[in-house]
């Protein structure tokens, strides 16, 4: 568009936004389709633009007060099926396995931080990362009314949200353990799985 990639477009805007409103609290969010699915392998196209994008906000000074949360609506494959082009169960795995970052500054306090710490490697949903980004831009724990959601870096997870203590999520539905065969016999048998991020 315009002569440029869609990703850079919404680059740019984000970095003319910070310069907008310097001295304002704020959020900004963005979607990148441009590498998405069928056409994710482009992905590493992008990697030097990302990386000017975050070099430029290192040196302006913005990381030092800015909070970046980068995630995906599933990981790297989200075919399930057996294709030529996805033949073994690995598809399977890169599908469960969504990316979820946080990038913070380095005087994040550092109950904050233990926080952040504790609750990795966890199960999380939408309405979690909600209540982190309202607790961000209020700076104090929020979120919503009336749901059971936790704010990642204002408080510890509750236990449940991990492989090694879930007493919801069964064996073969959970990624975090090594025996993937198990997994797949049992799937198969039941005809079914259970996707948590």
């Amino acid at each position: 568009m315009y002569g440029m990639d869609m990703h850079n477009i919404q680059l740019e805007y984000a970095k003319q936004f910070w310069e907008a409103y310097p001295d304002v609290r704020k959020i900004f969010m963005t979607q990148f389709n441009d590498n998405h699915e069928f056409s994710g392998e482009l992905i590493k196209y992008n990697d030097e633009d990302f990386l000017n994008f975050f070099t430029y906000f290192r040196e302006k000074g913005y990381l030092s007060n800015t909070q970046f949360l980068i995630m995906s609506d599933h990981g790297q494959h989200f075919i399930v099926s057996h294709t030529p082009i996805y033949p073994d169960d690995s598809r399977f795995q890169e599908n469960y396995l969504p990316l979820l970052i946080f990038l913070t500054p380095k005087d994040i306090p550092a109950k904050n931080l233990a926080f952040l710490k504790n609750n990795q490697q966890h199960f999380v949903n939408s309405h979690d990362v909600y209540a982190t980004l309202k607790s961000i831009a209020v700076g104090k724990r929020a979120g919503a009314e009336g749901l059971n959601d936790f704010a990642l870096n204002y408080e510890k997870l509750p236990s449940g949200r991990d492989c090694t203590d879930s007493k919801d999520i069964t064996y073969f539905d959970c990624w975090c353990q090594l025996n993937i065969t198990k997994f797949y016999e049992q799937k198969n048998k039941l005809g079914y799985f259970y996707v948590a991020y």
